[in-house]
């Protein structure tokens, strides 16, 4: 509580059950465990066994879909990213696209950078 010009500001996170000290914005401070001899932190692709994401093996579909590694592609055009998800990249550029999120996005990766790339700004060049 804040008492602000004689106004009494509470606090509440909705998010969070009644009983809970955050439903009150009252935070509890986290500390990062210690991992040092974790060597996935400098390789964030050490944990899969072919050094990039792995798909569900057991999916029916044979043509492109959710889930599937495509392969390397040529953007057509520049693009912009405009969130922290999405990988921004220049024309001509070769990206690896690991798979389908959702219609007109991939997932893909440039020079160690993953994020979500706009379907329609590239071109596929080996499908698997």
């Amino acid at each position: 509580m804040a008492d602000v010009l004689g106004v009494e500001i509470i606090t509440r996170d909705f998010a969070y059950p009644p009983e809970d000290p955050r439903y009150e914005g009252k935070y509890v401070e986290v500390y990062p465990e210690d991992d040092t001899d974790d060597s996935s932190e400098s390789d964030p692709w050490a944990k899969f066994e072919s050094g990039g994401p792995t798909t569900n093996i057991d999916d029916e579909d044979s043509g492109p879909g959710v889930g599937t590694i495509l392969g390397m592609a040529r953007a057509l055009y520049d693009f912009e990213a405009e969130n922290p998800t999405e990988l921004g990249f220049s024309e001509n550029d070769m990206l690896y696209i690991t798979y389908k999120q959702c219609d007109g996005w991939l997932v893909g990766y440039k020079d160690n950078q993953v994020g979500l790339i706009p379907e329609n700004y590239v071109q596929l060049l080996n499908q698997r």
